[in-house]
C-alpha cells in the first residue's frame, strides 16, 4: 500500500535530518510503498537533506523514493501526512522575543511559547502555517498535518479555527517536563501523571498528579504501603513556559 509523507521545512539542519531518520527507522512505515518528499524554500538546504535521506535509506536498506522541491503544492500533492516545522531566522527573532519584554519588565523563562515573547512568536508563525494548511485544503484535503512548529498549542489552535485540515501537534517538551517534575518531587518518572492544556481559549489552572511509592514512617522508620496522592495546582503562565507545547489534536475547526 502506498504511503507518501511530505516534510515541510526539511532544509533545517536540526529538524530535517532528525525527522528523516525517524521515518526511515520505522519498520511499519518502511514496510509500505514509501515516498518521501522534502520541501523547503532554500534549495541548497533541502538538497543537502535529500542527500542525507538517500544515504540513510541505503545504510538501512530501505526502499524509499526521495524527492526534494521548493514548491509547496508540488510537495503536498497526493500526500498522506505532512510533517511541519518551519522558522525563519529563529535565533535572531527569538532573542528579541526574550530581551525586549525583559527590558520592559516582563520576566519570561524562554520567551518562546508563553508570555509576550510567545505571543509575538505565534503571530510570526501564523501566516506561514495557514499558507501550508490552505494548500493542503486544495491538493490533499484528506492528509493529516503533524505540526512541530512552535508555539505549538497556539498555532494548532489557529489552524483548527482557520482550516478543515486534521491537525496533530507533537513535541517532546511534555515528556521533558515530566522528568523535571519527577526530579523536583524526588519520585520516579513512571509515577508521574501530567494533565496539561494550553491555548487561547482556556485560562483554567492545570494539575499534576503523582502517586508515591511505599515510604518509611517518619517516626518508626518502618515501611508502609499507604498511597499518597499529591495534587499540585499550577497557574497557566507556569505551564505555558514549563510544559508547553504539548500534544494537541484538532479534527475540526472550533468556530
Amino acid at each position: 500500500m502506498k504511503l507518501k509523507i511530505a516534510i515541510v521545512g526539511a532544509g533545517s539542519r536540526e529538524f530535517g535530518p532528525a525527522t528523516v531518520a525517524d521515518v526511515l527507522l520505522s519498520d511499519p512505515i518502511c514496510e509500505r510503498d514509501l515516498a518521501l518528499t522534502l520541501m523547503d524554500l532554500d534549495a541548497s538546504s533541502v538538497e543537502r537533506t535529500r542527500t542525507y535521506a538517500q544515504a540513510c535509506a541505503e545504510a538501512l536498506d530501505r526502499e524509499v523514493r526521495v524527492d526534494a522541491t521548493t514548491a509547496l503544492e508540488d510537495a503536498l500533492r497526493d500526500t498522506d501526512y505532512v510533517i511541519l516545522s518551519i522558522e525563519r531566522r529563529r535565533y535572531f527573532y527569538w532573542a528579541q522575543d526574550f530581551h525586549i519584554p525583559r527590558k520592559l519588565g516582563f520576566r519570561q523563562i524562554y520567551g518562546e511559547n508563553g508570555g509576550p515573547g510567545g505571543l509575538f512568536h505565534a503571530l510570526r508563525g501564523m501566516g506561514p502555517c495557514v499558507e501550508v494548511a490552505r494548500a493542503m485544503d486544495r491538493v490533499c484535503p484528506e492528509a493529516w498535518l503533524l505540526n512541530y512548529t512552535n508555539p505549538l498549542t497556539k498555532l494548532c489552535e489557529q489552524l483548527a479555527r482557520t482550516s478543515e485540515v486534521t491537525t496533530v501537534g507533537l513535541c517532546h517538551g511534555v515528556f521533558d517536563g515530566m522528568k523535571q517534575i519527577a526530579a523536583f518531587l524526588e519520585r520516579p518518572v513512571d509515577e508521574i501523571e501530567c494533565e496539561a492544556s494550553s491555548g487561547f481559549r482556556s485560562s483554567k489552572s492545570r494539575s499534576i498528579d503523582s502517586t508515591s511509592a511505599p515510604a518509611a514512617h517518619p517516626q518508626t522508620n518502618t515501611t508502609h504501603n499507604e498511597t499518597i496522592r499529591l495534587r499540585i495546582i499550577l497557574p497557566p503562565a507556569f505551564l505555558d513556559s514549563f510544559l508547553s507545547p504539548h500534544i494537541l489534536i484538532s479534527e475540526e475547526p472550533h468556530l
